[in-house]
């Protein structure tokens, strides 16, 4: 189901990165630690959107897909970039709250966007199906009414014939 791994990445952006970053602020974790747990979130969030990705889409869904590709990219460069600068030295104390907070919020709201599509979209899909499934009903129950019907007809018309044949051998 393709808005589970989208919820995925949501997962791992809200579980795995900003805990992390958490975790490091209260030194929890150093610096090494800190860069290799969001390498790993980075790569967990890559994982997931090449298998979203690799499902079928639809010409018209591309751009969505394209707009969210490019900020799933910004950000895991962002965060990366972060994590490379904690590794060099640099304090993560330092580290501006209001911008990691953009970008949070700007990846859940592409992300969200997407499911929001993606949603709407199997809905779509849904209310087309369900039309086509009852014409088919509807369809096939005509076709095996006039299948009982036209064995109806014949069955009389041999009960008939051989009525008709039993009375002139009586006669």
């Amino acid at each position: 189901m393709p808005t589970l791994e989208l919820n995925n990445i949501l997962h791992i952006y809200d579980q795995k990165i900003i805990l992390t970053i958490q975790k490091a602020r209260q030194r929890e974790y150093n610096p090494s630690q800190f860069e290799l747990e969001i390498s790993e979130a980075i790569s967990e969030i890559d994982s997931e959107w090449k298998s979203y990705t690799s499902h079928f889409k639809r010409e018209y869904e591309k751009p969505y897909i394209n707009y969210t590709d490019t900020q799933i990219k910004s950000t895991n460069n962002y965060f990366l970039s972060i994590a490379i600068a904690i590794s060099n030295g640099q304090n993560i104390q330092s580290l501006n709250e209001k911008q990691l907070e953009d970008k949070i919020s700007n990846i859940h709201q592409a992300i969200k966007k997407l499911i929001a599509f993606e949603t709407a979209g199997a809905a779509t899909e849904r209310k087309l199906f369900l039309s086509s499934y009852n014409d088919t009903i509807l369809k096939i129950g005509l076709m095996l009414l006039l299948v009982i019907l036209g064995v109806m007809l014949i069955t009389y018309v041999t009960f008939k014939s051989i009525q008709n044949d039993h009375q002139l051998l009586e006669k």
